[in-house]
């Protein structure tokens, strides 16, 4: 199960990566055509549109590990985890070019949803 949740995740992330990269072929296009704004905001909505339902796919996995955690008796923050997930996140967020202070505060506001999902997970 952890497999398939892995690569259903990694596919539609190389699906919104193939998106991104056909959308910026058409931002070019559309510089030319006077349409150039209009078009980029939509590519924006669209993009945004992705990133949400993926962070809800990744926190339909956070219920499943709320519920595990739960029948287990561990506790919902995992601390360690946390910090490997974050490091591993700012490594990847410098490759997009993205500022180690924003991936921070993306990953920290992530995390206490996933935790806020965890607890309520428990209640089932």
């Amino acid at each position: 199960m952890k497999t398939k949740w892995y690569y259903s995740a990694a596919g539609l992330i190389l699906l919104c990566l193939l998106q991104g990269s056909l959308h910026a072929q058409d931002v070019r296009a559309d510089k030319d055509n006077g349409n150039f704004l209009e078009s980029s905001r939509m590519q924006i909505d669209s993009v945004d549109h992705a990133l949400i339902q993926l962070i809800g796919r990744r926190e339909d996995i956070v219920r499943a590990i709320g519920r595990y955690k739960a029948e287990k008796h561990i506790a919902p923050l995992q601390k360690a985890r946390f910090n490997e997930v974050l490091e591993q996140s700012i490594a990847e967020g410098k490759k997009a070019g993205l500022s180690p202070e924003f991936i921070k505060t993306l990953m920290n506001a992530i995390h206490e949803e996933s935790l806020r999902i965890e607890r309520d997970s428990t209640a089932y």
